[in-house]
């Protein structure tokens, strides 16, 4: 199998767009300036790299359906590969260009760009591949799962390979707290140079965050390539409105170990002690006065006002001084401004509806209860309202059996409203692809409970981690959530993801009543 092939791109007849640094005579010269040209995969090799897509080989996917294997090529070993929609870049050509500017942004906080693959059907970018892991999940999967939870995955673990694997669970222990001040830092570095670069950034998040061979975070070069090809990012600085943003949902990840929905990472901070913000799982083991620097950073990328005044310089700087600094050293030496223990984000609601006493929502009360029957009832009523924002994604884009898919989720919607949760399981089981997507959240939500009526808390735990991974703004998968931690003796956090519900309801309710006043 070969490497990478250099073609030609005089068949694309499509010119150039005007930003571009590279000629169209700079790539017809096959063969010459290999060393900074693009090297562009031929399809074949990628098809037999990643075992024809093998959904095996699948090690990331996204709300988008942008799809992320794994391959092995030769005289490169393990590359991940992405395959995008090729309605996202029709232009072969243009393409090729957008995948040139991605080669030339080299730095060692941005996994190494390869090189891409197209043709008439598909639009592929080639990387490195790094094996340990993501921020997310070192972050957000650790083992703290309750005793039978733990026991499955034990037994589970041990029937399959013959050992407890516990080198595996052990690789997923908490994140020090001086390992997460790396990442932080590491990160910066990589918006700084995308700032110096004239690059943007797309979807930066726990999820697009590796480890290199070194343990350092470093940012997948996947994130450097415009969403599309009429996307006109090409500002000199970092997007204010969404970067910046996104960097202060990181922090707040990082001082929190919890995932949450971007657009609430304001009010996960919001007026609170720093003390209590923290990872339980740090156990008390990091410095006060570093989390207020942190935290305070965290509030002022989330801030509007302030998102614009920022810049990553300052990112960088102000984490630098962290990495080195002495524990006695008072924290207010790190140049931003005096440090607060709490954190006040302006919030977008009004003041008549901050002070609004929070009423449950019927599947909140029947979730405070753990009554599985209600919530059953409740969920066969809800389900084309829970199916509705979501169902304009085309089965034809993923899946080419539409008609079976269909069929089996309403054979498994048949089941689970009459109770039959076993068979339930079974059909909805054959529309999720090797755990990676689902067609509606209410296959997810209706599986969990079944899971949970047939007394399998880890299968529920399993599919009500994924319906918030998958559909974060969506309150049912946080109660679900809520409902299996609370199930299998874990109160402290079932209470978080019950909060976390109640906020996304609360949010989505406002949104719709200033859609009704306008």
């Amino acid at each position: 199998m070969g490497g990478c092939c250099y073609s030609s791109p005089s068949s694309l007849e499509v010119p150039p767009p005007v930003e571009s640094q590279i000629q169209i005579d700079d790539l017809k010269n096959d063969g010459i300036n290999q060393d900074w040209v693009c090297p562009e995969f031929s399809i074949s090799d990628l098809l037999t790299a990643t075992k024809n897509f093998s959904s095996d080989e699948i090690v990331s996917s996204d709300a988008s359906t942008d799809i992320v294997y794994k391959g092995q090529i030769e005289n490169l070993g393990f590359a991940a590969v992405k395959k995008l929609k090729p309605r996202t870049w029709p232009s072969r050509f243009r393409f090729a260009i957008e995948a040139q500017r991605v080669w030339e942004l080299k730095h060692k906080r941005v996994v190494k760009f390869f090189g891409y693959g197209c043709d008439k059907k598909e639009r592929l970018l080639v990387a490195e591949f790094l094996p340990k892991d993501t921020l997310a999940k070192r972050l957000f999967d650790r083992t703290t799962l309750p005793l039978n939870l733990s026991c499955f995955v034990f037994a589970y673990s041990f029937r399959e390979s013959g050992s407890c694997m516990i080198d595996e669970l052990e690789k997923s222990e908490t994140m020090e707290w001086g390992m997460r001040l790396r990442v932080a830092y590491c990160i910066a570095e990589a918006l700084d140079f995308c700032s110096n670069a004239s690059a943007s950034y797309s979807n930066l998040s726990a999820y697009t965050i590796l480890f290199d061979k070194d343990g350092d975070a470093c940012l997948s070069c996947f994130g450097l390539l415009k969403e599309n090809e009429d996307d006109q990012r090409t500002t000199g600085s970092v997007n204010s409105q969404s970067v910046i943003y996104r960097f202060g949902t990181v922090l707040v990840n990082l001082l929190t170990g919890k995932q949450i929905p971007p657009s609430h990472a304001p009010e996960m901070i919001n007026g609170k002690n720093v003390i209590d913000l923290m990872d339980p799982n740090l156990e008390g083991k990091f410095s006060a006065e570093e989390a207020t620097v942190v935290l305070q950073m965290a509030s002022r990328c989330l801030q509007y006002e302030d998102r614009e005044s920022l810049n990553t310089k300052d990112l960088v700087a102000t984490l630098e001084a962290l990495q080195h600094k002495p524990q006695d050293e008072e924290a207010s030496s790190s140049g931003l401004e005096p440090l607060q223990t709490t954190s006040e984000i302006p919030s977008v609601e009004t003041k008549e509806e901050a002070s609004s006493p929070s009423q449950l929502s019927p599947l909140g009360e029947a979730c405070s209860k753990r009554d599985l029957n209600v919530i059953h009832e409740i969920l066969v009523k809800t389900q084309y309202e829970d199916d509705k924002d979501f169902s304009e994604c085309s089965l034809e884009e993923w899946l080419p059996e539409k008609s079976d898919v269909e069929a089996d989720v309403q054979l498994g919607h048949e089941a689970f409203e009459n109770k039959d949760f076993a068979s339930a399981s079974q059909y909805y089981e054959k529309v999720i692809i090797e755990d990676k997507r689902v067609i509606f959240p209410s296959v997810y939500a209706r599986r969990c409970l079944s899971s949970l009526f047939c007394k399998k808390p880890e299968a529920a735990f399993s599919d009500a981690n994924k319906a918030i991974d998958t559909y974060p703004d969506w309150p049912t998968g946080h109660y679900l959530m809520s409902l299996v931690l609370a199930q299998s003796g874990m109160p402290t956090e079932s209470a978080g993801y019950f909060e976390q519900a109640t906020l996304l309801e609360q949010k989505s309710q406002g949104t719709m009543v200033r859609e009704e006043e306008s």
